[in-house]
């Protein structure tokens, strides 16, 4: 018989504040997690006594109810409960009396966005362990459709990663989830992928420049972070900017396709390729440090 986290739920919401004062939940392997307007009106002490709860913290800005492996089903019933609040209030406005710092709130961002992909993140991370042992030791022939069938699965996710992060930035930044979608196609479009890899092949591309001045580099989108996260801040200021500007009998038409037009060129003249040498100058200094120890 499945548990009823009904009454969980409404008691971990009622110890918070309320759904007045719950500005966006979401949950991780283990815990409830929450952006609140106010803290200080939180009930710690009464959420640690909650029957189901492990525990209750701050961390940073977030707040935190621990619950354990039932966390997807205790997380479906807030969420039930919350209902438009989860998807309709910002999550980037300032707490009552409490200046967020940038640290926290781009941990806080990175948390969000990484937490709901992890499911296939850590399918996919397994699965390539699999696929490795079977290379190993020969158990599946290499060229057979099952070997393939699994490393397509164990692939897609790393993939085609910019996609499950437009996603859940998306949600979490409270834009458009389509519109993310359509920003990290372009990075995987077929052209861009093309040119890159002819490059990368040493062949000689011709530079796209947009306007015959503004260059567009080819480069290597696939399994990155950094430029769709990015973009997606981007987009969704642009987003919120154009829907307030354009008439709001024509919006719904005209607001997608301005914001389009405008993130994607920024996108790939400056967010993707600014993000695309970030990343590897992280990844650079990581690897000098290892070395180094």
């Amino acid at each position: 018989m499945k548990k009823d986290f009904t009454k969980l739920a409404s008691d971990v919401i009622k110890y918070a504040g309320g759904e007045k004062n719950i500005q966006n939940a979401w949950h991780c392997v283990t815990r409830l997690r929450f952006n609140l307007k106010d803290k200080d009106v939180v009930e710690m002490e009464n959420i640690k006594n909650v029957k189901g709860v492990m525990g209750a913290q701050f961390s940073g800005d977030q707040f935190q109810v621990i619950i354990g492996n039932e966390v997807e089903e205790a997380y479906e019933a807030v969420e039930n409960q919350l209902g438009d609040t989860v998807t309709s209030q910002g999550t980037t406005e300032t707490n009552k009396g409490n200046e967020e710092g940038i640290v926290s709130r781009l941990m806080d961002f990175i948390s969000g966005t990484f937490t709901p992909a992890m499911p296939a993140i850590i399918g996919a991370g397994l699965l390539k362990g699999i696929v490795s042992l079977i290379q190993a030791f020969n158990w599946l022939p290499q060229n057979g459709a099952e070997f393939k069938v699994l490393q397509m699965i164990s692939d897609s996710a790393f993939y085609f990663l910019p996609f499950l992060l437009a996603v859940s930035a998306a949600r979490k930044l409270k834009t458009n989830e389509f519109l993310a979608m359509s920003v990290a196609g372009v990075l995987l479009y077929p052209t861009m992928v093309n040119g890159f890899n002819a490059l990368s092949a040493g062949k000689t591309v011709a530079t796209m420049k947009l306007f015959g001045v503004l260059p567009m580099p080819y480069l290597a989108y696939s399994s990155s972070v950094i430029p769709i996260l990015l973009a997606l801040w981007f987009l969704k200021y642009v987003y919120n900017w154009v829907k307030n500007w354009i008439p709001k009998a024509v919006s719904v038409m005209f607001s997608p396709v301005v914001t389009l037009l405008v993130v994607v060129p920024v996108t790939l003249v400056v967010l993707g390729p600014l993000g695309t040498y970030v990343g590897g100058g992280i990844i650079g200094c990581y690897l000098m440090v290892v070395q180094a120890s």
